[in-house]
């Protein structure tokens, strides 16, 4: 048997190559196929990788008797749709190396063929850009899975290669080769599991097929993968659990696909490396029982193919599915593993251990950190009890001790203590675990109250030890913080401070203190000149601020106080004036300012609203005087007025100007306003317009675009030389067929407009465009045919619009049958033709009307056969009619014979003169009255019959013989009257009567009755009381009223 490591080795190789991939995207597929590496398949004869598309049924192979790749269908039916010469190996090339092209008969285009299946090998070493080629085989080594070795080979086919192979000779599972399954190669049938009764089943994916033992019939069977399907091969030797080599026992052929013609050889292992027992004790423990039944056992099976089950023997019985037996009391033991994949007892592993009794186990230590607290005096101590987490012992444990036991301030923190477990044997055991020592005893704090000035700028500082009245804690006091700790103005008076006393190991306690905070500071005064400005009323006044040159106070200033502070225009220049400063806490101070009084304020002028002036005939204004339109005020006096331009000044030119109205005061003040004035142009321009037009034509689409006629105006005005000449319609306007109006209009600068017009005679020149058509025209049943000129219209256009159609022929007649042909012309409505040719056909189609009826004759003693022969008037009801002339008629058959007695049916054939042709059915009646072909027969019927109906039964089943005939011919024999042989009749009497004829007039007739009677009555009717009496007998035939 195998390792197992070796299957695993050769399935890493499969999977490695079914990674690889081939894309071949093809119009004639309609898109991209993705074809993956057949694992089942390759590498083929030649060494070579294949490749296949399940979606479709298509793969990639090589065909060596061609030297081709090939992308074709799969399986039997080898349709090729591309090929490749490139043989490059192992796989098939992609396009950029070599090109592939259609076979012809299925595929044309070039399909483009990438993916990692493909090699891009060309030059004298096709693996130099693949890392060579170590082994030298023709495979590059990307592809070597065993390097070194001869990987290309594969003597037993089982698609492992001979290098990698332990077992390179011999298939690692079924090859089966039968030409019924594929001509070409043997097919190798890989492990898929196992059946209900153990035995393997092996199956081929590509195929669909596999091998598997049927139990119903006591035979391993080849057979399609869906149950209850086709069976290809079989074999009655019941191996176990793997299927027979033909060696062994030879496998039959059944008539599916015609493989019971086939001598099939078997071969391989049969086997995969997992497969048949391989069950063993892989490892065992044991745990003695110190104190009693307190051992266990734990066993460990592996390759298990299915459920594996441990059964304990011993002392103590015991079964489980986990290997783990625990409660055991001392002796010797016997274990067994069994792999439930195989039949009872038929895949077992056992193995023995012994149990001893002994307390050499120590005490299972375990501790627990724990956390202590130092008391009033700074110490603390500890037991092994509370540090102990759980210790145990298979027995009982004796003592517990734990170092160090016992601490005080030095040791606050963790601290590493060791437990130490001693059972009653003496066994002992320790961990380590941590004592965290806490001190949690706060400090006692103590306050006083104190009084601070504050500085300069305002500010005071006090410090813990200020306010610190003899503070103290167990383990020594850390340190001293006080909030808040910085004061500054807004805390003058009394303040509450909080005083913390932190010891070494962060506990803590506080007290309160009362802080007097006092200010005893003056301001420094500090003063500006300052200039201050007189309003519109010639008034002026200042606050403190404003002649406070940046006076300043530790807390703050709270007044500012300025003397004199109101000022009028009589006070203009410079004024002395006295600043008084004091703080919030009564400090004074004071100092000089001198301010000087300034009148800045800007006489007020208003201007009149806008005005409007017109420009004269040569665009000139002569500007008038505005002061007396304008009035003027100041704060301190009267202003002088004046402005600009100055009266009488002459402007040029429309549009927008401003004349600028200043006032002064006694300061030099002045101020100024701007009256607009609107130069207006209201003359309008002069225009003349050139002479009418005429004879514009339209274009393709029935219109003309107006041409710009604004350049042939004369245009003049006072004050704009280059005035706008617009037209109307504006140039580019379309416009059809007829008189058209334009109007210019002269526009100028200022908006006056003059116009003028003229007259613009627009024509169409164009003639239709004539398009025909040739048709063909049927005749009716009256041989004639009517023709629009629509019929000849093919889409005849005009550039404007069509008025009338006119051809040539409205109508023709059977006179007219072949071609003819005529004119289309087309009129547009400015008179302007177009014309075209058409061929007309006229053909007539109407078949000829014939009527038949049915004849009787007599055959005639003619040579060298009794017959008779008929002509078409015979037949004939009414001669043939047709509109354009009947050309023949004719019979389907004409000449009748001794084998033609009684009815024929035959057709009456007219052709008219243009080959149409219609038929009618006639039934021709042959007759023999002077026996030329036959005589009159001679029939005989069966004598009359008499049955009697069962007991109680009220019909019977009457046969009878055929009449006989005695005749020359074979004459037809007719039942006119009566039942049938074998009918079922009531009781009653019926005439059945036959007739023998060989000819109409050669009839002879024959009859014969048949009564049934009611059993044990002589007649066939009876009365209505004697059939009443006899009780069930016939009772559905009996009326009693």
């Amino acid at each position: 048997m195998k390792k197992p490591i070796l299957f695993i080795f050769a399935m890493l190789y499969l999977w490695d190559l079914s990674a690889q991939t081939i894309d071949v995207n093809s119009t004639c597929f309609g898109g991209t196929f993705t074809f993956t590496y057949d694992a089942m398949n390759s590498p083929d004869g030649s060494g070579r990788n294949v490749y296949y598309y399940a979606m479709s049924s298509l793969e990639i192979r090589y065909n060596t008797g061609a030297s081709q790749w090939e992308i074709r269908a799969r399986g039997g039916n080898f349709d090729v749709y591309f090929t490749n010469t490139f043989a490059s190996s192992p796989n098939p090339p992609d396009n950029t190396t070599s090109t592939w092209v259609p076979d012809g008969s299925i595929c044309t285009d070039n399909p483009t063929v990438t993916g990692s299946g493909t090699q891009s090998t060309i030059g004298t070493d096709p693996c130099a850009m693949l890392g060579g080629d170590t082994d030298m085989d023709g495979v590059c080594d990307d592809n070597d899975v065993c390097p070194g070795f001869d990987d290309n080979a594969d003597m037993d086919m089982d698609h492992i290669p001979d290098g990698c192979d332990p077992n390179p000779t011999v298939a690692d599972g079924v090859l089966f080769n039968a030409p019924c399954l594929d001509a070409m190669n043997p097919i190798i049938f890989l492990f898929a599991g196992m059946d209900s009764g153990g035995r393997n089943i092996y199956n081929n994916l590509t195929y669909q097929v596999e091998i598997a033992y049927n139990p119903m019939l006591g035979r391993w069977e080849l057979r399609a993968q869906s149950p209850g399907t086709d069976v290809y091969f079989y074999n009655t030797y019941a191996s176990f659990p793997n299927p027979p080599d033909d060696g062994t026992s030879s496998w039959v052929g059944t008539s599916v696909l015609m493989c019971d013609s086939n001598s099939p050889t078997a071969s391989g292992t049969g086997t995969q490396d997992s497969l048949g027992c391989m069950i063993a004790i892989t490892s065992s423990s044991k745990v003695n029982p110190p104190c009693g039944n307190d051992g266990s056992i734990t066993v460990t099976a592996s390759g298990g193919q299915g459920t594996v089950t441990y059964l304990l023997s011993g002392p103590v019985m015991a079964t489980n599915a986990t290997g783990m037996f625990t409660n055991l009391p001392a002796g010797f033991y016997t274990f067994t593993a069994s792999d439930d994949a195989f039949p009872d007892a038929v895949c077992v592993a056992s193995d023995t251990v012994t149990l001893f009794s002994a307390d050499t186990t120590r005490p299972v230590a375990v501790c627990q950190n724990i956390t202590v607290y130092l008391d009033g005096s700074g110490n603390a101590s500890i037991t092994g009890g509370d540090v102990d987490g759980g210790s145990s012992d298979n027995c009982n444990i004796a003592s517990t001790m734990v170092s160090p036991s016992a601490f005080t301030c030095a040791n606050v923190g963790g601290n590493p203590v060791t437990l130490t477990v001693t059972d009653a044997s003496m066994n002992s055991n320790s961990c380590m675990a941590t004592v965290t020592v806490r001190d949690t005893t706060r400090p006692i704090a103590v306050c006083q109250n104190i009084t601070v000035y504050l500085s300069g700028s305002g500010s005071a500082t006090v410090f813990p030890g200020d306010v610190d009245g003899g503070s103290s804690d167990n383990c020594g006091t850390g340190q001293l913080t006080s909030t808040p700790a910085v004061f500054g103005c807004a805390n003058i008076g009394s303040n509450n401070v909080r005083l913390i006393v932190n010891d070494v190991n962060s506990n803590s306690s506080s007290c309160t203190a009362v802080v007097t905070i006092l200010d005893s500071v003056r301001p420094v005064a500090v003063c500006q000149n300052i200039t201050v400005y007189l309003d519109g009323s010639g008034n002026a006044s200042i606050t403190g601020s404003d002649v406070d040159g940046g006076s300043s106070d530790n807390c703050g200033i709270s007044t500012r106080i300025a003397n004199p502070a109101s000022f009028t225009c009589i006070n203009r220049g410079s004024n002395p004036v006295s600043l008084t400063l004091q703080d919030a806490s009564g400090n004074m101070n004071q100092c000089m300012a001198y301010v000087t009084v300034t009148d800045s304020v800007r006489p007020t002028v208003t201007c009149p609203g806008t005005q409007t002036r017109y420009m004269d005939i040569n665009c000139n204004y002569s500007v008038e005087n505005f002061t007396g339109l304008a009035t003027a005020t100041d704060n301190c006096g009267m202003p002088v007025l004046s402005q600009s331009p100055s009266p009488g000044t002459t402007l040029n030119g429309t549009g927008n100007t401003v004349v600028a109205m200043m006032a002064v005061d006694g300061s030099g003040n002045s101020a100024s306003c701007l009256i607009t004035l609107i130069l207006e142009d209201t003359i309008p321009p002069s225009i003349s317009c050139p002479m009418n037009f005429s004879n514009a034509v339209v274009g393709p689409t029935c219109m003309n675009a107006l041409a710009d006629y604004t350049g042939l105006a004369m245009v003049n005005d006072n004050c704009d030389p280059s005035a706008v000449v617009t037209q109307q319609p504006a140039p580019g306007t379309l416009t059809g067929v007829g008189m058209v109006q334009v109007t210019l209009y002269a526009t100028d600068a200022s908006g006056n407009i003059d116009s003028c017009g003229f007259s613009i005679n627009v024509v169409d020149n164009t003639p239709p465009t004539a398009l025909c058509k040739n048709i063909t025209v049927y005749l009716d049943n009256s041989g004639s045919a009517s023709i629009s000129p629509m019929d000849l219209d093919n889409g005849s256009t005009d550039n404007c619009s069509i008025q009338s159609y006119q051809s040539g022929f409205p109508s023709v007649s059977c006179a007219n049958i072949g071609l003819i042909i005529d004119s289309l012309y087309v009129t547009d409505p400015s008179g302007n033709v177009g014309r075209c040719a058409s061929y007309i056909t006229v053909r007539d189609t109407t078949a000829p009307v014939v009527t038949c009826q049915n004849i009787m004759v007599d055959i005639q003693n003619t040579m060298p056969d009794p017959s008779v022969t008929i002509m078409p008037g015979d037949v004939q009801l009414m001669a043939p009619t047709d509109a354009c002339g009947i050309a023949s008629t004719y019979l389907s058959q004409s000449t009748f014979t001794c084998n033609d007695l009684w009815d024929n049916s035959i057709y009456l054939v007219a052709v008219d003169n243009n080959g149409n042709r219609d038929s009618c059915m006639a039934i021709v009646t042959v007759d023999d009255p002077n026996s030329f072909c036959c005589d009159t027969p001679m029939i005989t019927c069966p004598p009359d019959i008499t049955v009697t109906t069962a007991p109680f039964a009220c019909v019977s089943q009457v046969p009878y013989a055929d009449p006989t005939i005695v005749s020359n011919c074979i004459p037809i024999v007719t039942r006119i009257a009566g039942p049938a042989s074998d009918s079922l009749l009531d009781i009653g009497t019926y005439l059945v009567t036959y007739t023998a004829s060989n000819a109409p007039t050669k009839n002879d007739t024959c009859s014969f009755t048949i009564t049934v009677l009611e059993n044990g009555q002589a007649q066939p009717l009876q009365s209505t009381a004697k059939r009443a009496a006899a009780g069930l007998a016939c009772q559905d035939h009996v009326n009693i009223s």
